[in-house]
């Protein structure tokens, strides 16, 4: 009886050591979830990028070197600070030149360090967004960006117009245009389209700009113009016959007509006349300059017996017309 109470003794001791040991043995490894830090941009032009590592217990020996960096972009500096030895915050610093652009990618490989508590080293890390695009250079200037300068518009409601920029291969993608008008009426917009078109007064002169803003807060270069609006038609000169009198007979078939140097515009230059000389009262031309602005007239023959008219209308660089004046009969 005593012998099988020694042995079931000793059965009952190694039962119970053996499943100390199991329980002992079977201590988890600490766990870690790595994650974009709370406030991060994605994408970002703005170094150092944060995330942050969350341990499911403290642990020691976790530092900077075992922060792995991956991705397309640079693997730059990184460190690593905590105040509990639980969630380390962690920073990679990178070159604001390009050369480290890209995809920035963080992560902790299994054994990195152990548990304060079991000394189990962790597993490896987890994560749902460990990723930031890194994208330090501006999109390129807008191309055919219209009115070009020195462009003048007879048009108080223009439509401003550019190119759609490419944003380089890797980056992140143009957000906007930013489109800054200063003039009699200023306007500054952002628009997602390539066009743009304000109500604007004529008068004096104006500039204008357009960039492109990409998601990652570079902006690009752009050129200043200058234009002017004028929706005003020029003012006639005075058309007069140094031969003959308007509604007087005349054996003389020659007409000399006479254009003075007074023509003028309010807010552009002259660009010219055009003009007719015909048998009717009434003319309206086309549009189209047939003479310099500073054309002083000339001689036109009658070749019939008839009443004969002369008429001009002015022109200015804006593309306005004045009514014509009409000079006759003769």
């Amino acid at each position: 009886m005593t012998h099988t109470q020694t042995q079931a003794s000793k059965v009952f001791v190694v039962a119970l050591s053996a499943l100390l040991l199991v329980t002992i043995g079977a201590a988890a490894a600490p766990t870690v979830t790595l994650e974009q830090a709370l406030g991060q941009d994605d994408p970002t032009n703005d170094s150092p990028i944060a995330f942050e590592a969350t341990f499911s217990e403290p642990v020691v020996g976790f530092a900077a070197d075992d922060v792995f960096v991956g991705g397309t972009g640079g693997t730059g500096v990184v460190t690593v600070a905590t105040s509990d030895d639980v969630v380390f915050a962690i920073k990679v610093f990178l070159a604001d030149n390009g050369s480290d652009d890209g995809t920035i990618v963080v992560s902790v490989a299994a054994g990195s360090c152990v548990s304060v508590s079991t000394g189990e080293p962790n597993a490896a890390s987890t994560s749902l967004d460990n990723a930031v695009l890194y994208d330090t250079i501006p999109p390129a200037e807008p191309m055919n960006a219209w009115p070009s300068d020195e462009a003048v518009i007879a048009d108080t409601t223009p439509t401003f117009s550019w190119e759609p920029v490419i944003d380089g291969p890797g980056g992140s993608g143009v957000k906007n245009y930013r489109v800054t008008i200063v003039g009699l009426i200023d306007r500054d917009t952002y628009k997602t389209t390539t066009s743009y078109t304000p109500q604007l007064l004529e008068g004096a002169p104006y500039k204008w700009r357009v960039y492109a803003r990409d998601h990652a807060g570079n902006t690009g270069s752009y050129t200043w113009r200058d234009f002017r609006i004028d929706v005003s038609a020029p003012i006639n000169p005075t058309a007069s016959s140094a031969t003959h009198t308007p509604d007087m007979w005349s054996s003389d078939s020659s007409v000399e007509i006479r254009v003075s140097d007074d023509a003028w515009d309010l807010w552009t230059d002259i660009e010219g006349f055009e003009i007719a000389w015909n048998q009717s009262s009434t003319w309206i031309g086309s549009g189209t300059a047939t003479h310099p602005s500073t054309w002083p007239g000339d001689c036109f023959t009658s070749t019939e017996d008839e009443d004969w008219w002369f008429h001009l209308s002015t022109g200015d660089t804006a593309g306005n017309w004045s009514t014509p004046v009409h000079l006759g009969p003769f």
